[in-house]
């Protein structure tokens, strides 16, 4: 199989490289794995919607009670306001960064990757044809460039 040169382009990251070279039995430290099993509440809900056949695709944005009850969290625990038409659930973050990127980027826009940071922030970019700057490649504030603050 042959991909396409955006993905090509796109450079594996550092922690992904010294995954691929931990040997067997190496303590993976990583991030994005719960340390914990599946609260208990979790699992029955599964297995009920499992029994009530609940087993087939959901709408595109997700389950309108559950941005329902997003909605009322927002709003409950931290004074925001939207509305279900305005929320979509997603199966994690990254596919959430993945669509807004492919809807707001164009070719030669330029996206700004906090460093350090997620290591799949400037791969998403890449796959939207945009480029990524380190946060890390920014002038200090010492350097000339950056707006005087007033006293």
């Amino acid at each position: 199989m042959r991909f396409s040169e955006k993905v090509e382009s796109i450079e594996i990251s550092g922690i992904r490289r010294i995954f691929e070279a931990a040997g067997p039995g190496s303590i993976n430290f990583g991030l994005g794995q719960p340390d914990f099993d599946t609260p208990q509440h979790i699992k029955d809900a599964a297995v009920r919607a499992l029994k009530e056949g609940k087993t087939g695709y959901t709408v595109n944005a997700g389950i309108p009670e559950l941005r329902s009850a997003i909605c009322e969290k927002l709003s409950r625990e931290n004074a925001l306001s939207y509305g279900p038409g305005q929320v979509i659930v997603t199966a994690g973050a990254s596919e959430a960064i993945h669509i807004v990127c492919q809807a707001l980027l164009n070719p030669g826009d330029r996206v700004l990757v906090p460093d350090p940071g997620f290591v799949s922030y400037a791969a998403l970019a890449t796959s939207a044809v945009a480029s990524s700057v380190s946060s890390s490649e920014l002038p200090t504030r010492s350097r000339s460039c950056w707006p005087k603050r007033s006293p």
